[in-house]
């Protein structure tokens, strides 16, 4: 039996939401947020205001939730508008037609079923029939182009959450069905039959405030991009390059929808003992790391950093700061792994790369220490 939609009515239910948040954010993600119950194994909102939040049962058990606060029966935060720069909007749909997205999860076994994408489904409907004009949340920007295939679009500049690290605003503007044929969609059929009327007005002025230049965008034609040619120099010459050996197609088909990320100095790319296994690559600029509070190592472009985590299977070993204004590109976890799976010979030589990446970090902090 698939798993079954509901919102969250008694207590009871907000009570399994939060322990379900503990079980993946806390002891999974390693996340450490403050205020959390650790004796109760808990992890409830800092704040206490209406909040709809949507349960996933299947067997009994909760296997998944997402909550949306509603401007019409929920007052946002000073923060919530500053981060998001509602303010923009706010004039032109009101906080009782704009929505906040946040804490969207499933336990492992799910995220590779079609649970995901029908609790979306089901908050789409709800901001749909309740006349809801435009949706923000966050995301950590290697997970982007999940987002962005549904018609979420980036919009503001990324921020540093002190417990999860950068994350990258988004905006869905629920009317702009055109947009969401343009870009293929799954929703559009959904949007169709709920909005079949002419655009509505709105739509139109909201759109005139996304900006062109974003600070993550995706390489969805890699040998077009100006960012492809800060690549050129990585691609053969440097024989400790992630991309030595590959053909320039090949290096296309591996960052191809990836996430190219601007960040400003002080941007926490990468937190210590966090579970994301992201490969990462500096495009332009430099980026510290940090181990412990203690700098370990400055690197410069071409350099990757996130490889010990992706091979291993492990936690992240250090945090990772940006220095200065500085470009990086995000090598998805799994994207990688579907390389792995489809294309064996090139998965072989990048994972050849990886590991001579990897060592010759170890031989440099052995020198180092002796």
């Amino acid at each position: 039996m698939p798993a079954t939609l509901r919102l969250a009515e008694t207590a009871a239910d907000h009570e399994a939401i939060y322990r379900l948040r503990y079980e993946i954010y806390v002891e999974e993600m390693g996340y450490s947020f403050p205020g959390v119950d650790h004796r109760g194994r808990r992890l409830a909102d800092p704040l206490e205001r209406p909040t709809r939040r949507l349960m996933a049962e299947e067997g009994g058990q909760l296997v998944g939730t997402l909550q949306f606060n509603w401007g019409a029966e929920c007052p946002f935060t000073e923060e919530e508008r500053r981060i998001y720069r509602l303010s923009d909007f706010i004039a032109l749909a009101g906080d009782e037609s704009t929505m906040i997205a946040s804490r969207f999860m499933t336990r492992p076994g799910h995220r590779d079923s079609d649970l995901p994408a029908r609790m979306l489904d089901a908050m789409f409907a709800f901001a749909l029939d309740n006349d809801v004009k435009l949706l923000v949340a966050d995301c950590r920007p290697h997970l982007i182009n999940n987002y962005l295939r549904l018609g979420f679009r980036t919009y503001a500049k990324t921020y540093n959450d002190p417990t999860v690290g950068m994350l990258a605003p988004l905006i869905f503007v629920i009317d702009d069905v055109a947009h969401l044929k343009r870009i293929k969609s799954r929703l559009a059929p959904l949007f169709r039959s709920k909005r079949p009327g002419p655009q509505d007005e709105i739509v139109a002025k909201i759109a005139a405030l996304l900006p062109q230049a974003t600070p993550v965008r995706l390489l969805s034609n890699p040998a077009g991009s100006p960012d492809w040619m800060s690549l050129q120099d990585t691609l053969v010459e440097d024989e400790v390059s992630i991309f030595h050996g590959m053909e320039p197609d090949e290096v296309a088909r591996l960052i191809e929808m990836s996430p190219v990320i601007s960040c400003a100095s002080g941007d926490r790319i990468v937190g210590q003992d966090l579970a994301e296994r992201s490969v990462f690559v500096v495009l332009d600029g430099a980026v510290e790391v940090m181990r412990d509070g203690k700098s370990v190592a400055l690197m410069t472009r071409g350099a990757v950093f996130g490889e010990i985590a992706f091979l291993l299977g492990i936690d992240r070993t250090a945090d990772v700061i940006a220095v200065g204004d500085t470009k990086v590109i995000a090598l998805r976890e799994r994207a990688l792994n579907e390389l792995i799976a489809s294309e064996s010979k090139l998965a072989a030589r990048f994972l050849l790369n990886l590991a001579r990446i990897a060592c010759l970090k170890l031989v440099e902090k052995d020198r180092a220490e002796h």
